[in-house]
């Protein structure tokens, strides 16, 4: 970076004029703090305010930084947050500043925060009892108040958290903030080390994305009073980053000061957090700004104990920490057990009255404290009680119930990040029919491709990973870190290209190989959005974020061209049938068709109209003009023909597998329209409502039409024009984000139909109108979506807990 200002340097922004101040521990520098991303420069206003000036490295400059500032400004006025108000320095507003000074481009100008960050504390002097409760009330009264408007930090850490001493704390690098309606960084977070939750790896961006890192920094705060948990300190933070959520002499020592100093409530709601598989198990900030008393060593009635009328719990000394010219640091003393409250002798990790109840050394473990009071013989009897009860239900409910199906529950090592050639064999059980659940991802999948052959899949978890699978083996192939944005199978069905972000962005995986399987095309280092193979498999076309479309020869490994004329991200391209040329559309909205042999442009065109949607063949696409539906050449850019309905015409198009026609809702009946003559063709009445999804059976023949209001899904025989079937599933149907999926078998035998967010779905066959599975029955998490192996014999699901369900049909296996 050049940009290296002097001491009372200068600078106008919008109108104001502000000089860069002086250092306070080296006169002779102006004053500047480097972080990952940025370096930030105090600046000093006319009227003597302060003011930050946050420049990014080059890597970090983004557009979308306007976008942020739009959506933070409103929640300056919350405590904590006055960073949210600023101003980004763009071309547009600030064109000679930035011809100036290049390194300003969408640098961010906003309030300073006066005071010293929370790391810095740790590194500092200690802290007097009543301020370490100040300081964590006043935190969680500020976090209570972001958790109320559904915002998050999504870094909480040490170098991110302001104290101000007599004001409220303050946040800090803000743009990756999680709120309503915010933009989703191009690359979430995964938490800062010594904070971060075990599933903070698969990036945070939620509303509880601070809960976990809140809640450890919350005990920081509250017992950084505590000597011994001062001197137990790793570095930057309490914790030291390899040992997040295991039981260790750290740990041990911060529950024992919490327990002393503000009681077992406090102490209760860190051990949610810590024993937490989920940031959604961890408490609240709300239940933390309750939980905490007025002064330290002051408990609720609830904390009282039998035999202690002052009330609260017996205030053990602190251990003693051993002796400086002896560390021994894997020693724990001898302390009270968080759960049961006896004591743990000294040098032991785990209470010899809870293990001794059959209980692992797991730190998950529920108190079993009021059965300790219990007499030996009725100890016995409750346990035989509870065996024969799990027994009983182990025969009645087993771990997956299907009427006439067969599962195989195969568990993949979720540790893993790129799967070996030989991977650990997953374990098996039969069940009875055509059920195989593949479990190797820990959070949602967003889409599931079949190979060609039918043989393999990839599932796709975004921020994630990317993982392949041998259907018929249930093996898992590989596992590819994220986060994947495309995917796209070769038509042979050997090669598998994967989009990421960053370095070495296009990947390519060869089927069937020992070594190598997979290999980076080392030249490409962008932002992959869409990949597409040519028909022959030859050339691999990548549209990335920053405008471009690039051409790759696969068996050279090379680029053969790179297609410039967008100014937005292309989200598409397609191939024309002979491999000569590609359609683009980019997010400016303009259709840009191109030839693949010199690069040239044949055509550019900006269609005006909405929602399009492409033909199967991509050679044509249609989109909604006012009252008509328009069908657009998307080679030649010319208008085909402009359909127009004398009815109330909807926002709904479905093109025909073969591309000569297409369907259209309106509100009342079902449109299919000829695109070459641009009649009407045949109106499908009998509909109650909008439609928000059509489906063509392979064939043409017949057209499923469904709506999220609705709760029902009608089949029409085009030809006759008649109703062939309606089905009603249960559930209720009021809320536009339950997503309906109808989805036809390839020979258009079947047709599955499952609606997100209900977890409400089936497979019916379409000949006899026999529902030959209930989705949600046979397995029990929540559906996403669904998708057809290439010759209809296996049908994929795949749902929010990270599995992939296949359906196989008997007459296939």
């Amino acid at each position: 970076m050049t940009f290296e200002p002097t001491i009372n340097q200068r600078i106008e922004i919008g109108g104001n004029t502000y000089r860069f101040a002086e250092h306070p521990g080296a006169s002779w520098m102006a004053y500047q703090q480097e972080g990952r991303r940025a370096e930030v420069w105090q600046l000093v206003g006319e009227d003597n305010s302060k003011y930050a000036l946050k420049v990014f490295f080059p890597k970090f400059r983004d557009a979308s930084m306007v976008s942020v500032a739009e959506k933070l400004e409103p929640y300056a006025a919350l405590p904590g947050l006055e960073a949210c108000k600023r101003t980004v320095l763009t071309s547009f507003h600030h064109l000679e500043l930035i011809q100036k000074h290049a390194d300003l481009v969408y640098a961010v100008l906003m309030p300073w925060l006066d005071g010293y960050t929370w790391m810095e504390q740790m590194s500092g002097e200690e802290m007097a009892a009543e301020n370490s409760l100040a300081l964590g009330r006043s935190f969680a009264r500020m976090m209570t108040a972001l958790e109320v408007k559904r915002l998050a930090h999504c870094d909480l850490s040490g170098p991110n958290v302001i104290i101000r001493p007599g004001e409220q704390p303050g946040l800090v690098d803000l743009e990756e903030m999680y709120g309503p309606d915010f933009l989703k960084p191009d690359i979430l977070s995964a938490g800062s080390p010594g904070y971060a939750h075990q599933t903070a790896r698969h990036g945070l961006w939620s509303k509880e994305a601070d809960r976990f890192a809140g809640a450890v920094m919350l005990a920081e705060m509250l017992c950084w009073c505590d000597p011994a948990v001062r001197k137990a300190s790793w570095d930057e933070s309490y914790f030291d980053p390899n040992e997040m959520q295991k039981e260790n002499n750290r740990v041990e020592i911060l529950r024992t000061a919490l327990k002393t100093l503000y009681g077992d409530r406090v102490l209760r709601l860190f051990n949610r957090a810590w024993n937490s598989d989920s940031l959604r198990d961890c408490p609240t900030f709300g239940e933390w700004t309750a939980a905490l008393p007025e002064k330290v060593r002051e408990f609720d009635e609830e904390e009282k104990e039998p035999g202690h009328p002052g009330g609260g719990p017996d205030i053990p000394d602190p251990p003693e920490p051993p002796p400086e010219n002896e560390p021994d640091e894997d020693k724990l003393p001898a302390r009270p057990c968080p759960d049961c409250g006896k004591e743990i002798p000294e040098g032991q990790n785990v209470c010899p009255y809870c293990e001794g109840m059959g209980q692992p050394d797991n730190p998950r473990r529920k108190s079993w404290a009021i059965w300790l009071g219990v007499g030996s013989i009725s100890v016995i009897l409750l346990i035989m009680f509870l065996i024969s009860l799990i027994a009983d239900k182990s025969l009645a409910e087993p771990t997956v119930t299907f009427s006439s199906t067969k599962a195989t529950i195969l568990v993949i090592d979720q540790s893993m990040t790129v799967t070996p050639q030989n991977p650990p064999q997953p374990t098996s059980t039969a069940m009875d029919d055509s059920l195989t659940i593949l479990d190797g991802h820990t959070s949602g999948i967003d889409n599931v491709i079949w190979s060609p052959d039918g043989k393999k899949v990839v599932s796709i978890s975004d921020q994630e990973n990317a993982i392949i699978w041998d259907v018929i083996n249930g093996e898992q192939l590989y596992s590819i870190d994220g986060p994947v944005k495309s995917v796209a199978w070769s038509p042979s069905g050997d090669q598998l290209a994967i989009g990421t972000v960053g370095e070495s962005s296009l990947l390519l995986w060869n089927d069937g190989c020992r070594d190598n399987c997979l290999r980076s095309l080392e030249e490409y280092n962008d932002w992959v959005i869409d990949i597409s193979w040519s028909p022959d498999g030859r050339y691999l076309a990548c549209a990335s974020k920053y405008a471009t479309i690039t051409i790759w020869d696969v068996q050279k490994e090379e680029i053969i061209r790179t297609l410039t004329g967008h100014t937005h991200p292309v989200g598409y391209t397609g191939w024309s049938p002979d491999g000569s040329q590609i359609t683009s559309l980019a997010g400016e909205g303009i259709v840009i068709t191109w030839n693949v042999e010199n690069g040239h442009q044949i055509q550019s065109f900006r269609p005006i109209i909405n929602n399009i949607i492409w033909s199967p063949d991509g050679q044509k696409f249609s989109g909604e003009s006012d009252d008509s539906v328009v069908i657009w050449d998307g080679v030649t850019g010319e208008r085909i023909i402009t359909l127009l309905s004398s009815e109330n015409i909807g926002y709904l198009v479905s093109w025909s597998p073969d591309g000569s026609k297409i369907a259209n809702s309106s509100e009342e009946n079902i449109i299919i329209w000829d695109i070459v003559s641009g009649e009407q063709t045949h109106s499908l009445d009998g509909f109650s409502g909008w439609a928000n999804i059509l489906s063509w059976s392979p064939d043409g023949s017949k057209i499923a039409a469904g709506g999220n209001y609705l709760g029902v899904v009608t089949i029409w025989d085009i030809e006759k024009e008649i109703e062939q079937m309606s089905i009603s599933l249960e559930g209720e149907y009021n809320d536009w984000r339950n997503e309906l999926y109808l989805l036809w078998s390839p020979d258009g035998r079947r047709l599955a139909y499952l609606w997100r967010g209900i977890n409400s779905g089936e497979i019916r066959d379409m000949e006899s109108g026999e529902v030959l599975h209930i989705l949600n029955e046979e397995y029990k998490g929540a559906l996403t979506g669904g998708a057809w192996s290439p010759d209809g014999s296996m049908f994929s699901g795949w749902g929010e807990d990270g599995a992939v369900i296949i359906w196989e049909f008997a007459e296939h296996q």
